[in-house]
């Protein structure tokens, strides 16, 4: 079990270092892998530098995933269920913005990023429609993409958000 869960730490880690370039932010692990008190702070990375960081991100480096039970039965997959877990954390935390994405991986794969159908931030929107790459699935209200494709968008995103809110205009 041990062995499990260093697994999963340096996968936290990982991901939060692949966040910090492009935001040019620190972002690091949750300490006790998420159990701190999930009222206002959820998922298992948080941004050091903005308290309002606006989204809930769960990360899952699991050998358990597998994109065939997608096509076959999509709320039966172990990403769907790590997606509930992702998205009940996110709706547990009292921030304003608390957007879930699953970020997850398994060996020897790509990362991908799992978020609903868009990401509204104020006036700005992320859709699946936006992504270059032939590689991202939509079931549903879901959208997979490739996290290293994912990354610059949100980031964007994310500063033009900044931006409406320092003007006032944005929520």
């Amino acid at each position: 079990m041990k062995g499990i869960r260093q697994k999963g730490f340096n996968y936290e880690r990982y991901i939060a270092e692949k966040f910090s370039k492009p935001f040019n932010m620190e972002f690091r692990r949750i300490p006790l892998s998420g159990g701190w008190d999930k009222e206002y702070i959820s998922g298992d990375i948080m941004c050091m530098e903005d308290k309002n960081f606006p989204f809930s991100i769960e990360c899952k480096r699991n050998e358990a995933i597998d994109f065939m039970p997608i096509f076959k039965n999509f709320e039966k997959s172990a990403i769907f269920s790590f997606w509930k877990q992702c998205e009940e954390d996110a709706k547990v935390c009292k921030k304003e913005n608390n957007i879930p994405l699953l970020v997850f991986a398994k060996n020897y794969t790509p990362d991908f990023v799992m978020f609903k159908e868009k990401i509204c931030l104020g006036n700005f929107v992320i859709s699946g429609n936006e992504f270059s790459r032939k590689i991202w699935i939509r079931e549903g209200n879901y959208e997979i993409v490739l996290l290293d494709e994912f990354l610059p968008l949100l980031q964007q995103l994310y500063c033009k958000y900044r931006e409406e809110i320092s003007k006032g205009k944005g929520k």
